[in-house]
């Protein structure tokens, strides 16, 4: 509930103060946030105090804003450097808050598929499945990330072994597993798990995931 109050009042201020600016100086202050990326882990945990989940929602906001303008402003030239900046938040966030889920399922759901964050995301739900001990759903992740993008079969074995030992972990994750381990069926299982993935993810985070999906059907062609 705490966590809660102090999002919606940071939210409202974000909102006041914008309402209060011209639109050219609105779109500076964002682009401000990609060019300058976030402090270091040390500086936001000494800046949060308490209220570490205050500074870690703000980075998730941050998160927000940066995918915007990749999405819909940014030119090619500069997507690199705003895809690093987006890991940056994420990777600041699991520092201050390991905890946070949402940290997780950004890190898979945008970052993982895109040109630039695969290594980043894998590093992120590493860091995940170790603070989340009891979560079968980092791991599994890590694993299938490392097996479909990275094509790193030995990260993938590691993670994939680590989420079929935990408590809860669905059958479907452990036939998966499975399938993806086993070469000839690689392609199928990432299809798979891809769809099975979509059914999972709140639908603001689908175009990264459909946008892989649409790679691996147009090879099995």
């Amino acid at each position: 509930m705490q966590r809660l109050l102090w999002s919606l009042l940071l939210l409202a201020t974000i909102t006041y103060g914008a309402s209060r600016m011209l639109v050219s100086d609105s779109t500076s202050i964002l682009s401000t946030v990609v060019q300058s990326g976030p402090l270091p882990s040390v500086a936001q945990q000494i800046v949060a105090g308490p209220f570490v989940g205050m500074v870690a929602d703000y980075n998730i906001l941050a998160v927000f804003t940066i995918y915007d303008q990749i999405t819909y402003k940014l030119p090619e030239s500069e997507k690199r450097h705003a895809w690093q900046q987006l890991a940056s938040y994420l990777q600041r966030t699991s520092d201050i808050d390991p905890l946070f889920m949402d940290t997780y399922r950004l890190s898979s759901g945008l970052l993982a598929y895109s040109e630039h964050g695969t290594r980043d995301a894998v590093t992120i739900l590493a860091k995940g499945a170790e603070a989340r001990s009891w979560d079968w759903e980092l791991p599994f992740l890590a694993g299938f990330i490392a097996y479909d993008s990275l094509k790193d079969y030995e990260q993938a074995f590691y993670f994939m072994k680590m989420a079929t030992k935990r408590p809860g972990v669905p059958p479907i994750a452990i036939g998966l597993a499975s399938r993806m381990l086993t070469q000839e069926q690689g392609m199928e299982a990432s299809i798979s798990f891809l769809q099975y993935l979509l059914t999972t993810m709140p639908e603001a985070y689908h175009g990264q995931i459909q946008r892989r999906l649409r790679e691996l059907k147009e090879s099995a062609l």
